[in-house]
């Protein structure tokens, strides 16, 4: 460990002050009656010094969820792209479309089409207020929708690895380039035996419950071609932005007027699937309770959301400081650099990470939190314009001082996840909460260990008070 020394008198906090009192507090308390106390002189606060280092070892491994809830998503996600780093990734959005009461048309009506329409997501506020997309949307995709087997709601928790049964021959095929910023929408015409049969029997007043409706079309999944090479989109779940509606028309005396029925998307979920054959990330551990060293995965460590993937960090030598003698700890930051090759227009990095404590279990055991404050600690997505760089900068200082004031040997370390997880309950301990980025997308981070000769892109930043030698 490599220590650079600071002027005293701008480094050294209060906090360190009040610790030195305790220490010398401490040497007082071991007293025995009878012994001489000559005097008690208060430290010259010039027989300091304020050291920095940056050396530390910091082990950073990877690891992975069991599975991540991706039920009642706000966003769909469609699409297919191979990644460089994560393999081929794929994404299928299963829904389904309820009315709000009963689907009614006049007997005069006269059918027009049946139409499913997906609207594009126009303004994510964690990516900019811009699309979200992830990958390259100059290149076309074909997408197809299908009709579901089974009812979405038969289950109650939905999975990112889990598949409802779908007819394999689709109801209509798209080949697009996707176009989030200068379209709306994308639709689907769906063939006119299943639009007039729905038709006929709204006339009929035979589509008055949910159940009527359900028998008819329990739902939809809207998939991209297994081959395609492009991006993963985001759709709009919420209010009536993707909908199932059927068009008809009145002819009167006068003109003829145009009309619909409108069904909301009533439940959904999203099936992402990563295929890491061939990568760096193919002897990832498929138990949440094991980890892939970054020594095995070409010095680096790995995050994605949507397939839950997790970095782990260590600090396995940081107890040694113990061995020096009235020495404390001040300040401890964790910065973490992208690998560089990883990050480019179409895959940009998380805006922000979340550090959670766990064991060597991986559990989590809660949130990292600032010495003596309750807010959690997280990194903000540095872009150094001056200094061409990226970076994350957490403040890692209440995980430091716990280390150093432990007794025990126990294999803690820290998470980094892109959005919260759940807090600790009994059924699903350190899961994401419903509805956040790491079930709603697929941005994700590399980074490469302080072995890895290409682009070192983790450490230690550490800043303590010890007493400096004396001559005799």
């Amino acid at each position: 460990m490599k220590f650079n020394s600071y002027s005293f008198k701008r480094l050294f906090s209060p906090a360190s002050k009040f610790l030195l009192g305790i220490v010398l507090a401490g040497s007082l308390a071991g007293c025995q009656w009878g012994d001489e106390i000559t005097s008690l002189v208060q430290p010259n606060p010039d027989d300091f010094l304020v050291l920095f280092s940056d050396t530390s070892t910091v082990s950073i491994s990877t690891v992975r969820m069991d599975s991540v809830m991706t039920g009642s998503a706000s966003r769909m996600l469609v699409g297919s792209f191979d990644d460089p780093f994560f393999g081929k990734i794929q994404a299928a959005t299963f829904f389904q479309t309820a009315p709000q009461g009963a689907i009614t048309v006049p007997t005069d009506a006269v059918y027009d089409s049946l139409v499913l329409s997906l609207k594009y997501e126009r303004s994510s506020q964690v990516y900019g207020n811009r699309p979200y997309f992830y990958g390259d949307t100059t290149k076309s995709m074909t997408v197809t929708a299908h009709l579901l087997k089974e009812d979405i709601l038969s289950k109650s928790i939905y999975h990112n690895n889990y598949t409802i049964p779908f007819e394999s021959e689709p109801l209509a095929t798209l080949t697009l380039s996707p176009r989030p910023y200068t379209q709306r929408m994308i639709q689907f015409k769906l063939p006119n035996e299943i639009g007039m049969e729905m038709f006929t029997k709204a006339k009929d007043n035979l589509l008055s419950t949910n159940d009527q409706f359900m028998e008819l079309i329990k739902g939809f999944t809207v998939k991209a071609k297994s081959t395609d090479n492009g991006s993963v989109v985001g759709f709009q779940s919420g209010g009536d932005s993707t909908a199932l509606r059927l068009y008809y028309h009145l002819t009167g005396n006068d003109a003829i007027t145009s009309s619909m029925v409108s069904l909301s998307v009533s439940s959904i979920y999203n099936s992402i699937s990563g295929d890491r054959r061939n990568t760096e990330l193919a002897a990832l551990p498929a138990s949440r309770r094991a980890t892939l060293p970054s020594e095995r995965s070409g010095n680096k460590s790995f995050l994605q959301e949507g397939t839950g993937i997790m970095t782990r960090l260590d600090l396995p030598h940081l107890q040694t400081l113990k061995d020096i003698k009235y020495s404390v700890a001040n300040r401890a930051y964790i910065r973490i650099k992208p690998f560089r090759q990883s990050v480019s227009r179409y895959f940009w990095a998380p805006p922000t990470i979340y550090v959670y404590y766990c064991n060597k279990n991986n559990e989590v055991l809660g949130q990292l939190t600032g010495l003596g404050s309750n807010s959690a600690v997280t990194g903000n997505y540095v872009n150094d314009f001056i200094n061409n760089t990226e970076y994350y900068w957490f403040d890692v200082t209440a995980y430091v001082t716990s280390i150093l004031n432990s007794n025990t040997s126990e294999n803690n370390g820290l998470l980094l996840v892109s959005d919260q997880l759940g807090k600790n309950s009994d059924r699903f301990p350190g899961v994401p909460e419903g509805n956040t980025e790491i079930s709603n997308g697929l941005t994700r981070l590399v980074i490469g260990s302080q072995k890895n000769t290409t682009d070192r892109g983790v450490k230690l930043e550490l800043y303590y008070t010890t007493v400096k030698p004396q001559n005799k």
